[in-house]
C-alpha cells in the first residue's frame, strides 16, 4: 500500500548483497579479492579490487592457481607492496610481474571491478603475477595463461581440452593435497592448483 511517506520496498538482490559486502571489505582493507573458479570452459583466475584506488597501487591478478590460495599470495604481496617493496623485488622463482595487456581488460577478466568502480579497468594498471616454479604447481606450471599477450585466451578451445584441464586438476589435487609452499618465510599449505 503506496501513501503519503511510504517508500519503495525493494529486496536487496543477490549482487546488491556481493557489492555491499565487497564495499565493507574495501572500507576496511582499502581492497578485496575476487576469484573466478576454474571449468571446463575457463582456467580461472583471481583478482583484487580497490588497490588503485585506495593505494595507487596496480591492481594485481593471478591465473591457474586456486582462489583460496592466491587470497593468501595477493595478500602478502599486497602487504609488502604497501610496505614499500616494489613490484620488481620479488624472486622470479616465486613469481614474475608483467603488465597485463588492454585487450584483457575491455572484454571480461574484470567484470566486478567494473561493476565496482562503473568505469573500465583499463582507466589503471593491472599486472599480472606469473607464478615461478617455486609457487606454481609442477603439472601445470608451463600452462599459465599469459595476460600480457593480448590473444592469450584463458577458455579451452575445444571440449576435449576442456575435459583434459579437468583430468589434470583432479590429477593435481591428489598429487599436492598433502604437500605446503613457502612464499613469505612461512609454510603454507598447499591446496590443488584450479587448471
Amino acid at each position: 500500500m503506496q501513501g503519503p511517506g511510504a517508500t519503495d520496498m525493494r529486496f536487496p538482490t543477490a549482487l546488491d548483497q556481493l557489492m555491499s559486502d565487497m564495499e565493507m571489505r574495501i572500507i576496511t582493507n582499502g581492497y578485496t579479492v575476487q576469484g573466478v573458479m576454474a571449468d571446463p570452459h575457463n582456467a580461472g583466475w583471481t583478482y583484487t579490487i580497490g588497490l588503485a584506488e585506495s593505494f595507487d597501487l596496480p591492481e594485481l591478478v593471478i591465473t591457474n592457481l586456486d582462489s583460496q590460495d592466491a587470497v593468501v599470495l595477493l595478500s602478502w604481496v599486497v602487504e609488502q607492496l604497501r610496505n614499500g617493496e616494489p613490484l620488481d623485488s620479488f624472486e622470479p622463482e616465486q613469481f614474475t610481474a608483467v603488465a597485463v595487456h588492454p585487450a584483457h581488460l575491455d572484454a571480461n577478466l574484470f567484470n566486478m571491478w567494473r561493476a565496482y568502480y562503473d568505469k573500465e579497468p583499463s582507466t589503471v594498471e593491472v599486472v599480472q603475477l606469473q607464478l615461478g616454479p617455486e609457487l606454481a604447481c609442477p603439472c601445470c606450471a608451463d600452462s599459465q595463461v599469459d595476460l600480457s599477450d593480448p590473444s592469450a585466451s584463458a577458455k579451452p578451445t575445444t571440449p576435449r581440452f576442456a575435459q583434459a584441464i579437468v583430468e589434470i586438476s583432479r590429477s593435481c589435487l591428489r598429487r599436492q593435497a598433502n604437500k605446503g609452499w613457502m612464499f613469505d618465510g612461512r609454510s603454507h599449505e598447499r591446496r590443488a592448483c584450479s587448471l
